[in-house]
């Protein structure tokens, strides 16, 4: 993991957004997220929630994706 903390340090990075979060084992993504040192946020495209939060357990924070199929469904129908 020593390459993200080095990339964050000399980029003066703030937060990281990560594509495909589900497509890398859950197990690999705290000692990530521990050494980047900053706030990452994860990508897990799928509308289940009994899917997509626990990765919450394993990221600072996930993109909703869950709420975001209801809500374009229901502006849809107006």
């Amino acid at each position: 993991y020593d390459w993200v903390g080095s990339l964050v340090s000399n980029y003066s990075i703030d937060g990281l957004r990560i594509d495909t979060v589900k497509h890398v084992q859950k197990d690999f993504w705290a000692g990530y997220n521990k050494a980047a040192g900053v706030y990452c946020i994860g990508e897990v495209l799928d509308g289940d929630p009994a899917y997509t939060c626990p990765y919450q357990n394993v990221m600072d924070g996930v993109l909703n994706y869950p709420i975001y199929y209801p809500l374009l469904n229901a502006f849809k129908a107006t």
